[in-house]
């Protein structure tokens, strides 16, 4: 039988559990470049790599063997997630490249106030991260500051997003995360009441929140956590299986409740 020969046999064991690592591996090497690189944030990182050893060092010798398969479907489930968490982590690196973009034009606008380039960049930036109408603003108040035939690049760009169904109110005058202020981009890249860079502070403010790599790694650790309370405690002794399923409940509820946070952060 498959299952005498997965489950009992040594070899089989020595040789699944060796594949194991390879996979938990690439999460474990994974986790600690993004952490090194700014873009995972220290808890969620150090949580991800203690249960990806946890499940590989429990799947190398179940305690309850029957319940290895569970193990080993959660393996090739959080296999299949690696795609679409990097694909989160270079959103965010992007949305850096983005945020860094702004700093250096409102940089610029310090030194020379109607600079319209710098606002132009700032349109372009807040475009890529996810804030079409602000851009729309932003650009259209640039271009009426120079000759359109120098920047028919950019008139054609504010065309082509205007084009774009958006949502009426997406036009209004947007508050400044620091005073509450509201201020219409057509008119003012700083708050008019405070003079705080509103337009930044807002991208940061969704930067901060939201994070699709934190729910990520939020769903990760929940995935990971309950193979290994499903495979551990059938075969463990008292107290030590009231240990781990405590302690699997409390990580199981404290990532299910990150993932809601971030959720609702992040319309």
């Amino acid at each position: 039988m498959l299952r005498d020969e997965l489950f009992n046999s040594p070899q089989t064991l020595l040789v699944g559990g060796c594949l194991l690592w390879i996979p938990l591996g690439i999460w474990i090497v994974s986790f600690v470049h993004w952490m090194i690189g700014g873009d995972l944030d220290v808890l969620p990182g150090v949580l991800g790599i203690l249960s990806a050893i946890a499940l590989g060092t429990i799947l190398a010798k179940p305690p309850a063997p029957q319940m290895a398969p569970v193990g080993l479907f959660g393996v090739v489930f959080i296999t299949l997630m690696f795609p679409a968490m990097r694909n989160a982590i270079t959103k965010r690196q992007l949305r850096s490249i983005d945020i860094e973009g702004i700093e250096r034009a409102y940089a610029s606008l310090r030194e020379r106030p109607n600079n319209p380039s710098a606002r132009m960049r700032i349109a372009r930036h807040l475009h890529d991260i996810g804030f079409p109408a602000t851009a729309i603003m932003v650009m259209e108040s640039a271009l009426k500051d120079v000759p359109r035939q120098f920047f028919g690049d950019e008139a054609r760009l504010v065309q082509l997003w205007s084009s774009l169904k958006l949502p009426a109110n997406a036009f209004d005058p947007v508050a400044c995360p620091v005073c509450s202020a509201k201020n219409d981009p057509r008119e003012v890249v700083h708050c008019v009441r405070c003079g705080a860079p509103y337009l930044l502070d807002r991208v940061l403010g969704r930067a901060m929140t939201g994070s699709n790599a934190r729910r990520l790694v939020s769903l990760w650790i929940m995935i990971v956590t309950m193979c290994i309370a499903v495979v551990a405690i059938p075969g463990l002794a008292r107290p030590l299986n009231n240990v781990v399923a405590v302690a699997s409940v409390i990580l199981v509820a404290f990532c299910g409740g990150s993932i809601i946070k971030e959720s609702a952060v992040g319309r």
